[in-house]
């Protein structure tokens, strides 16, 4: 088996109008496709090209039913996500009835020249917004999915919505790992407890997983 069922012609080829946004309950096939593979015979290259294939029609993260009915879960008033991508997770959530505000600061067809402006998927609708709007509501759970490690992003997102009375972090990643700075990491253990630490599927040699924070009433910790 090679790994062109995952190139992205074949993958839109393969879930069609699901692509289409809103229409009707998508399902996951990211969380499929993802299984078709680990089901193959191991090889690490094509999972690497897989892989490579896939986060960029549908998310880093791979979604499955505990992940978004945790989200759901601990987002009673629902979910503003930062850097949303292609807005796969918010699809999945907004099926799930959980109220979603997505924003990327280069969502698909902004034209910015930004990585997800030329991807031919999105999901759900995505606001071209970044950490400016993290704090505009508070009420809702703050998202963050894969903030990237060379950047302050998750870290100034996190202080927005800290700063506005937002109580409730979502964060998706790896804990210290190829994921956001070390202050934000720094900032979490400070100011927040850690109420859920949920293993979600893997690629080989990640190990992300979905965290829940809840901020501390008392006080920083330390």
């Amino acid at each position: 088996m090679d790994d062109s069922p995952y190139d992205l012609h074949s993958v839109l080829d393969r879930i069609g109008t699901l692509r289409r946004a809103g229409e009707r309950p998508l399902g996951n096939p990211y969380l499929d496709l993802w299984a078709e593979q680990r089901g193959s015979d191991r090889d690490e290259e094509r999972e690497r090209r897989a892989r490579a294939a896939l986060i960029g029609i549908f998310a880093c993260a791979i979604p499955n039913e505990d992940a978004i009915a945790t989200i759901a879960r601990h987002s009673p008033q629902g979910v503003i996500e930062i850097g949303a991508g292609t807005g796969y997770w918010a699809r999945l959530l907004t099926d799930a009835g959980v109220a979603v505000r997505a924003a990327d600061s280069c969502p698909h067809g902004c034209r910015c020249g930004g990585v997800w402006c030329g991807k031919p998927v999105q999901w759900t609708d995505v606001e071209r917004g970044g950490v400016e709007i993290a704090g505009a509501e508070p009420n809702r759970s703050l998202m963050l999915s894969w903030p990237p490690l060379s950047s302050s992003m998750a870290t100034v997102a996190l202080l927005r919505h800290h700063g506005a009375g937002g109580a409730t972090v979502i964060y998706i990643g790896e804990w210290r790992g190829r994921t956001a700075d070390f202050i934000f990491h720094d900032l979490l253990e400070r100011f927040y407890e850690k109420v859920v630490d949920l293993p979600i599927p893997r690629w080989s040699a990640y190990r992300d997983s979905l965290m829940v924070f809840e901020r501390r009433r008392s006080g920083p910790s330390g």
